[in-house]
């Protein structure tokens, strides 16, 4: 067991979409676990704020910007982040879209553009630290993917199809980087309690996950391996009593 993969020990991670949600609970739980985070998006308030608030905390988040379709961008930030912090140990690609419409509705534009950020964005962020992981022969690249991925629902074709593929990518490279020391894990939330797709939170039904319960799980995925790897986990939201 390497002192990388040593459960409980702090780990130099990556995190792309980390200004709010999913991705801001992530960073804050993993922060105030003694995670070094490297925080990867588009410059914004938010963006700042959170690192102010890991600071507040004691932390020293690197904050690099990049849009995830732009791939000179993701490059140059991914570069930066390893400069600043040394190595990096995890990826976690957090950073996505929604858009929810009967497929009709839907444009050619707003299509490509789920694709874009869901799909090639991920592909983009893995293939420009790849090289960085596979010369220390460890890593651990962990994909944000979603219930979509298996069960999908009407007006979810976009982002059904895009998460279907996310799945398709993330177990193709599991296969192809087996032996490198580089793993690739999924997490596949059910309802979550965000704004995500630009839907009040409010109006979801109340007992859907927490963000915070995600941010949980993914750190139950870092700091498991050393003990064994979480491969895929699906978390959603338990029955309600009768």
């Amino acid at each position: 067991m390497s002192a990388t993969n040593t459960p409980n020990k702090a780990r130099n991670i990556l995190l792309t979409g980390p200004s709010r949600g999913i991705g801001r609970a992530t960073a804050l739980g993993l922060a105030a676990r003694g995670h070094q985070l490297a925080l990867m998006g588009r410059p914004s308030a938010e963006l700042d704020q959170l690192a102010e608030t890991i600071r507040s905390g004691g932390g020293a988040p690197v904050v690099v910007t990049a849009d995830v379709r732009d791939e000179t961008a993701v490059k140059s930030a991914i570069g930066e982040a390893i400069e600043e912090l040394g190595h990096v140990d995890v990826l976690i690609n957090n950073a996505g879209m929604g858009r929810y419409a009967p497929f009709e509705e839907l444009g050619a534009d707003e299509w490509e553009h789920v694709m874009a950020v869901n799909v090639t964005g991920v592909a983009t962020v893995i293939r420009s630290m790849l090289p960085h992981m596979r010369a220390a022969s460890n890593g651990h690249i962990i994909n944000v993917g979603s219930i979509r991925s298996t069960e999908t629902a009407a007006t979810c074709s976009a982002y059904a199809a895009s998460k279907f593929a996310l799945d398709a990518l993330t177990k193709t490279l599991r296969l192809e980087l087996d032996g490198t020391g580089v793993v690739v894990s999924q997490i596949c939330p059910g309802g979550v309690l965000t704004e995500f797709g630009g839907i009040d939170p409010t109006t979801k039904p109340q007992s859907w996950l927490q963000p915070e319960a995600i941010a949980e799980a993914v750190a139950m995925i870092i700091e498991f391996r050393g003990l064994g790897l979480v491969r895929d986990l699906t978390i959603v939201p338990e029955p309600l009593r009768s």
